[in-house]
């Protein structure tokens, strides 16, 4: 795992997490550890989303289920456009 020191916060912003932390009963590295988590789970899920809509789009435009060529026609595509 890795570890990481963040210096140079407001006073107000530690001790607004320390009172989170407090309220649910967990330690502050425990609270930190869990907001900079789920931070990270929501960008990813956000990303495979968008992943997801794009494929969806390809495979209404080109008329059915991405297959290797339909790959082969998007890189051409792309191509195309420089």
């Amino acid at each position: 795992m890795a570890e990481v020191k963040v210096r140079e916060l407001p006073e107000w912003v530690v001790e607004a997490h320390k009172q989170q932390a407090q309220r649910t009963g967990t330690s502050l590295e425990q609270h930190l550890r869990t907001i900079l988590t789920e931070s990270a789970g929501a960008q990813k899920r956000s990303l495979l989303q968008l992943a997801r809509t794009c494929r969806e789009q390809l495979e209404r435009e080109l008329g059915g289920a991405l297959t290797d060529r339909n790959a082969d026609l998007v890189r051409e595509m792309r191509n195309e456009r420089g």
